[in-house]
């Protein structure tokens, strides 16, 4: 089967013009194969873990979907799967949780945490952590498609992939947006079984 690629999508169908813009102008930094890989390996490092750990595992809408379900096809232990919406500062973080609560978790006392991400943003994770913390969570941690921070304290516990990795050479001032394997430019490219780079400007999500 031919792989299909963002160029040729953009090519078959109207998409929004930054969308299309930059799926014509994408470059492919991560293959399926190497993906492939890397969530191999990090399945593993998790495994071995967390796999006498009984951790509820809580998925971040919607760039950690992907991640996810790779993950959940490769960790074969005693877990529980839950999902947080986007977390909005303004309304608070006891609503990000209803997803995981609607499916009988009563309490978060003493449980072990594991937030899948895309890429674990610093401003969203940090406060997600402390405040499953104070919710009695025993330990908090972090797995991420790529890992975010080039310099200082990583902002993901386990990652797959460094994203500073796959943007090496680009130049500062290009935009280098990511999309495929669940990060997703204004939505679209999040099924793309590889990891691509943009330098067309397009809002990431």
């Amino acid at each position: 089967m031919t792989a299909v690629t963002p160029g040729a999508v953009s090519a078959q169908c109207e998409l929004p013009p930054r969308v299309s813009g930059a799926f014509a102008t994408a470059v492919e930094v991560a293959s399926q194969a190497r993906v492939q890989t890397a969530l191999d390996r990090l399945a593993l490092a998790l495994s071995a873990r967390f796999q006498a750990a009984r951790p509820l595992c809580l998925c971040l809408s919607q760039s950690g979907l992907y991640l996810s379900g790779m993950l959940m096809q490769r960790m074969v232990f005693p877990l529980q799967l839950g999902y947080l919406g986007a977390v909005d500062q303004r309304d608070g973080l006891q609503g990000a949780l209803t997803g995981c609560l609607e499916e009988g978790l009563e309490t978060l006392s003493g449980r072990t945490i594991l937030l899948i991400d895309g890429i674990a943003h610093p401003t969203q994770v940090t406060p997600l952590k402390a405040w499953l913390t104070e919710q009695g969570a025993a330990e908090v941690y972090v797995c991420a498609l790529a890992e975010p921070s080039a310099l200082g304290q990583p902002s993901a516990d386990y990652s797959a992939l460094s994203l500073s990795a796959l943007k090496e050479g680009a130049l500062p001032s290009e935009d280098t947006a990511m999309f495929g394997c669940g990060l997703g430019l204004e939505g679209y490219g999040r099924n793309f079984p590889a990891l691509y780079r943009s330098y067309h400007r397009a809002a990431e999500g």
